[in-house]
């Protein structure tokens, strides 16, 4: 890792190959259980239900599938238009092509069943940003016959994936998360011995096995509701997928200091798909984020190269953020023969961005771009995290992990990082990132 910075060499010791749930659980898993003092009142209401909007569509049931995480993704998703549009969405359908091979590459099946494999909100977003599973429920039933067909133009995309499992020790700004964008998911672990009908209370820091709803709050509710109580008050009001019959028709409280309690993502959704085209090298998307920079020198840069087969128009540019806060610069050169430094050197476009949350962002271009059929245009991504308090890796990047992404595919001159002293292809580091490539897309129609 001689060449990395202390920063990512932290990162890749802590995640490698240990697939980005497991990461995730690892980093949670770290900080225990919420300390009383963490909810002391800050102008925050007392309590939110986010059904009183008319945006959270009725509890459905899973059965004895294991595709929680699908029916996370897509109710959270079906939280932005519900009130208006009471369309609902496929978790069978995103369950499915997760493990199947369809138009893309699919993650790693270890199992012998896909809808018993389960799943993670990374996965999630790296199908609803290449514009695979959202399909309504009314097209794919769920438990529908198969195979299914994967349709290139579905019913339903995804705008921002906004992820929060930073916030496990900030719950009065989850509150104001949950509040200002809507129900999102959240992961916690499910032992029926810690449920008492609508109230769950687990102390111990153990890896979460279940993918709920997370859709309110409530600083009042009694400790002495939970079979074992916690050290305080307060409870997330939670959906579940297990029935009407399960809980509180269907709904439960997670206390305050449950110490499995992971957040997830809020996902954004489009009525209508804009786009119908997707440029990118990273059909199984973010494992993991590189990073070169240092707190004297607080940017990374990273670029890919694209071929077009047909006359075209960018629009938008999607990419992973590891922080609110990091600053983008993002340049288009068309007509570019190799990877950066670009000739001609001189970008057709150039956007600057910030990122308001952590997650996928996209961010439109200044101006749409018409690109030429038959030819290559490059992105190139210069970022800024100099507002951070520490320097965070903000390459985001997909590469081969054993039992998860083992799919995972690239070719010469697709993918480039600037490691500080020079441009490099990503497929210079293949022995220690196998497969590698920037996690970056290009929206185009």
């Amino acid at each position: 890792f001689s060449t990395l910075s202390p920063q990512t060499q932290f990162w890749y010791k802590q995640n490698s190959r240990q697939g980005v749930e497991q990461a995730l659980k690892a980093r949670v898993m770290k900080t225990g259980q919420f300390a009383p003092n963490m909810f002391l009142k800050t102008g925050i209401a007392v309590s939110y239900d986010a059904r009183s909007t008319g945006k959270v569509p009725p509890v459905r049931d899973q059965g004895a599938l294991g595709t929680c995480w699908a029916f996370g993704a897509m109710g959270s998703m079906e939280s932005n238009y519900y009130d208006t549009d009471q369309t609902e969405l496929s978790p069978y359908y995103h369950n499915y092509f997760a493990y199947t091979i369809g138009n893309y590459p699919a993650f790693t099946l270890v199992g012998k069943d896909i809808f018993q494999e389960g799943g993670n909100d990374y996965m999630s977003m790296a199908l609803l940003t290449r514009h695979t599973g959202a399909m309504t429920a009314k097209t794919v039933p769920y438990e529908s016959p198969v195979p299914l067909t994967e349709i290139m133009v579905p019913e339903k995309t995804t705008g921002n994936i906004y992820n929060f499992s930073n916030l496990r020790d900030q719950p009065e700004l989850l509150k104001e998360k949950i509040f200002t964008y809507g129900p999102m998911t959240v992961h916690y672990n499910h032992n029926e011995n810690n449920y008492n009908g609508a109230y769950y209370y687990n102390p111990d820091p153990t890896d979460y096995n279940h993918t709920v709803l997370l859709v309110g709050w409530d600083d009042t509710v009694s400790a002495s509701n939970f079979k074992t109580p916690p050290p305080g008050p307060g409870a997330w009001l939670i959906k579940n997928t297990w029935g009407t019959s399960v809980g509180d028709q269907g709904f439960f409280w997670i206390s305050y200091y449950d110490g499995t309690l992971v957040p997830g993502c809020f996902y954004q959704a489009s009525v209508n798909n804009s786009f119908d085209k997707v440029f990118m090298h990273d059909p199984l998307g973010l494992v993991s984020f590189l990073g070169y920079g240092t707190a004297q020198n607080p940017h990374d840069y990273f670029a890919n190269v694209f071929t077009t087969s047909e006359d075209t128009t960018l629009y938008d540019v999607g990419l992973y953020s590891p922080a609110p806060g990091v600053a983008y610069d993002i340049q288009i050169f068309t007509n570019v023969t190799d990877g950066p430094p670009f000739a001609p050197s001189t970008p057709v476009s150039t956007t600057k961005a910030t990122a308001m949350e952590s997650g996928f962002l996209m961010f439109p271009l200044s101006s749409p771009i018409a690109v030429s059929a038959d030819s290559k245009f490059g992105v190139l991504v210069s970022t800024d995290y100099s507002s951070l308090v520490v320097v965070s890796p903000a390459i985001p990047v997909e590469y081969k992990i054993d039992n998860y992404t083992d799919q995972a595919k690239a070719n010469p001159g697709e993918s480039f990082i600037y490691n500080g002293t020079g441009w490099i292809d990503t497929l210079s580091l293949t022995d220690t990132f196998p497969n590698m490539n920037v996690s970056l897309k290009v929206y185009a129609r």
